[in-house]
């Protein structure tokens, strides 16, 4: 969006939220963000949409006793009525707090799973936001997702502070969709747009068997690992499994595509609160 006029960002507020639960005093902070503009207007423009349970609709509730499984799913509707086309997905970030354990996110399209972004070993501390190594994908409308976060909690609820839990997705695309200068949600309590309510369930796990994780099984790793280096002309390199078949629209830009790696912990806080104060 354009600087100062048109419609566009006339001025921007920071937020930084610390997290000091053993009380430390002394501690100096110096964090910020660097802002880049240009008066060349990007080919396209950045758009970042949520699923799961972005305005925290289950605030205050249990998490639940030991591990638990909450899955939110976001209905076929939702897409079809956000999305006039086909959008390119470029990267997801996958956000729980401490108790997390496990969380995905699934593409459905016509009742099958056509993509699956997940993080098998979830740690808070390292991960914030867990953005999975992926190529980008379609999402067309008509699309929806079902988010499942796993949990072992003990008596924590769900809230905005990061003793207390989340499960959102955060998608970032292209070309960007704007419903009068908001972003799309599509979660649970979303009432807002009743195509786009997530129903929610939640369920226990008897234990940690029940959690099906893939990464570091035997037999994971059998095949060569995959260079990240470009593939010699004449060379194709095997499609990851996670793809749909169809192919993705036109690579963005680079400064759209600088812009899709830029989401620090405390900006996904602050999309966050800022949504649920607005309710």
């Amino acid at each position: 969006q354009p600087l100062c006029c048109g419609g566009g960002f006339k001025a921007f507020l920071i937020e930084i939220h610390y997290n000091n639960p053993i009380l430390d005093s002394g501690v100096a902070d110096n964090s910020g963000i660097r802002i880049y503009y240009t008066s060349k207007k990007r080919e396209f423009e950045l758009g970042v949409w949520q699923v799961g349970d972005p305005s925290v609709g289950l605030f205050g509730e249990p998490v639940g006793d030991g591990l638990s499984s909450h899955s939110f799913d976001c209905p076929a509707a939702c897409s079809s009525i956000l999305f006039p086309d086909k959008v390119t997905v470029l990267r997801e970030y996958l956000h729980m707090h401490t108790t997390g354990v496990k969380m995905y996110n699934a593409q459905i399209r016509e009742g099958a799973e056509v993509h699956r972004s997940r993080v098998d070993f979830w740690d808070f501390d390292q991960n914030g936001n867990f953005a999975p190594v992926q190529e980008p994908y379609e999402f067309l409308p008509g699309d929806g997702y079902k988010t499942e976060c796993i949990f072992d909690s003990q008596d924590e609820v769900f809230g905005l502070s990061s003793s207390e839990e989340m499960c959102i997705t955060f998608i970032y695309y292209y070309p960007k969709v704007s419903l009068d200068g908001f972003s799309p949600i599509c979660g649970y309590g979303f009432d807002f747009l009743p195509q786009c309510d997530s129903p929610h369930v939640a369920r226990s796990l008897g234990d940690a068997s029940e959690l099906k994780r893939s990464f570091g099984e035997p037999g994971t790793c059998a095949g060569p690992v995959e260079s990240l280096a470009p593939s010699p002309e004449g060379s194709s390199a095997e499609e990851p499994t996670t793809s749909p078949t169809s192919s993705p629209t036109s690579a963005p830009t680079s400064s759209a595509a600088s812009l899709s790696s830029f989401l620090p912990s405390i900006l996904s806080l602050v999309v966050v609160l800022a949504f649920f104060l607005q309710r």
